[in-house]
């Protein structure tokens, strides 16, 4: 991704026609090397605001520093879990979202963080005296209501023993940063645009 997008930028930078709405613009009639040299530029300019896009909303996925500079998501609060309790359902789960969302369309459940799991896990190896535990986190249903036309999905926030709502979430509600974090995916995609984005 940021090799794609150091081309891009050095390309515009480059080839950034003094005459460019005669010169690349629009494809013009001509033939051998002046055809490829005049497809190659207008091709390349309608195309940067897509390659651009795309290999921002890449690196923001892909390294997690680089998306924390524009909005550094929360960790997220520890639960300790009730004495002999036992983790809610997936049915239940699903019952507890439909409740809450009855125009609901889509509901994914996100039951757990491997990355964050394994590291706690090493953590305890590493150190096997210690009282290290692994924090139990809350759940978080991603809901896509009938209807709507945002690409970021309604976020439930539950405690996974007890059913209970932390935070009820919506893109109107996110700061600029946090909204500008959570577009990366549908952006990168094209979901954001529909079929035609995603086209």
């Amino acid at each position: 991704c940021a090799t794609f997008l150091v081309l891009t930028l050095t390309g515009l930078w480059l080839w950034w026609p003094r005459q460019w709405l005669s010169r690349v613009l629009w494809f013009r009639k001509a033939k051998g090397k002046a055809r490829d040299w005049n497809w190659h530029n207008v091709i390349g300019l309608w195309s940067s605001p897509m390659l651009l896009l795309i290999t921002l909303t890449g690196l923001l996925m892909a390294y997690r520093p680089l998306a924390d500079l524009l909005y550094k998501t929360p960790e997220p609060t520890a639960i300790t879990r009730p004495a002999g309790a036992r983790p809610l359902s997936p049915d239940a789960l699903l019952a507890l979202a439909q409740a809450a969302a009855p125009s609901w369309e889509q509901i994914t459940l996100r039951l757990g963080n491997p990355r964050r799991e394994r590291s706690a896990q090493n953590s305890r190896l590493a150190a096997p005296s210690s009282k290290l535990t692994a924090p139990i986190s809350p759940l978080t249903l991603a809901i896509r209501e009938t209807g709507s036309l945002s690409p970021i999905p309604r976020q439930l926030t539950v405690i996974l023993f007890t059913g209970e709502i932390l935070r009820d979430e919506r893109l109107a509600g996110y700061s600029l940063p946090r909204a500008l974090r959570m577009h990366a995916k549908p952006l990168h995609t094209g979901e954001a645009g529909g079929w035609l984005g995603a086209t």
